[in-house]
């Protein structure tokens, strides 16, 4: 049977925003800064238009609510995303902060350039 990781090198590695994985370097000023990075997040993640799947009336709201604990496509999306959010993965959209569909022009993107063009969408820095 494997051995299981220490818990205090778990805790130093989700509770440090700075990445550091040693626990004695995790302080309640940096668990703050990670919980408020987090609700931070979570704001965008369910702003209005910002990720369509969230919006009354999209068709795929259903389906997103509708998944269950143990879906195993939706298992590994959630494993991808943590390598992706880990570093670990090589972001094809070059850093952007910004996306939309091709058939769209959402004001902000208006004069500017997108860094990159995958499928139909397109990837934009810089966006305030």
């Amino acid at each position: 049977m494997p051995s299981m990781p220490q818990p205090s090198a778990n805790l130093a590695k989700l509770a440090t925003p700075d990445g550091a994985t040693d626990p004695s370097e995790l302080t309640p000023e940096k668990v703050l800064a990670r919980y408020n990075a987090a609700r931070e997040r979570r704001r965008t993640w369910e702003a209005h238009w910002r990720f369509s799947c969230w919006n009354e009336g999209d068709a795929n709201l259903k389906k997103v609510l509708a998944i269950k604990p143990g879906n195993k496509v939706f298992d590994q999306c959630l494993r991808i995303a943590r390598r992706a959010v880990g570093g670990s993965l090589e972001d094809p959209t070059g850093g952007a902060t910004h996306y939309h569909h091709v058939n769209v022009s959402p004001p902000w993107s208006l004069g500017r350039a997108p860094v990159e063009h995958i499928g139909r969408h397109l990837f934009y820095i810089g966006i305030e």
